[in-house]
C-alpha cells in the first residue's frame, strides 16, 4: 500500500515577484558601489595613460617594454555615414564590400506586421520572455 503524498504548496506569485525585485535592486546597488569603488582606480589609470603618451609624443617612441609589461600605441578607428544619398550612390557604383551583412530589426518587424512573413532571405526570431517592474 503507497502513501498518498500531498502537492508542494506553489509559492505566491506576488511573493516570488517582489523577491525578484528585491534580488534586482541589491545587484543594482552592488553595481553602484563597485563602480563608485573603482572610480578612482580607473581615474589613476586615465592618469598614467595620458602621461605615457605624453611621453611617447615626446620621445617618438611607440613602445616602452618594461619587466612589469608593455606598453604601445596602437590606432584605433570608426566610421559613420554623414551623407546617406552620396554614400549609397558609391556603394552602388561598384563598392558593395563597404556594406555590412545586416538588416534594420525595426524596418524588418513592420515589414512582417504588415506583410505576415519576412522578406525574402531574411531569418526573424521572437523570443517571448519574462520582464518584471516595480508597481
Amino acid at each position: 500500500m503507497t502513501e498518498a503524498t500531498a502537492p508542494a504548496p506553489q509559492p505566491n506569485i506576488d511573493d516570488v515577484i517582489g523577491k525578484y525585485i528585491d534580488l534586482r535592486d541589491s545587484v543594482e546597488r552592488e553595481n553602484a558601489a563597485l563602480k563608485d569603488k573603482l572610480a578612482p582606480m580607473q581615474a589613476a589609470m586615465k592618469t598614467i595613460e595620458t602621461y605615457l603618451m605624453q611621453v611617447a609624443i615626446t620621445t617618438g617612441q611607440t613602445k616602452f617594454g618594461t619587466k612589469h609589461g608593455t606598453a604601445f600605441i596602437t590606432t584605433k578607428t570608426g566610421c559613420n555615414v554623414a551623407d546617406w544619398d552620396a554614400a549609397l550612390r558609391f556603394i552602388l557604383d561598384g563598392h558593395t564590400h563597404l556594406l555590412n551583412k545586416a538588416v534594420n530589426k525595426t524596418a524588418v518587424g513592420e515589414y512582417i506586421d504588415k506583410n505576415g512573413s519576412p522578406p525574402p532571405g531574411i531569418n526573424w526570431v521572437a523570443m517571448k520572455e519574462i520582464q518584471i517592474r516595480r508597481s
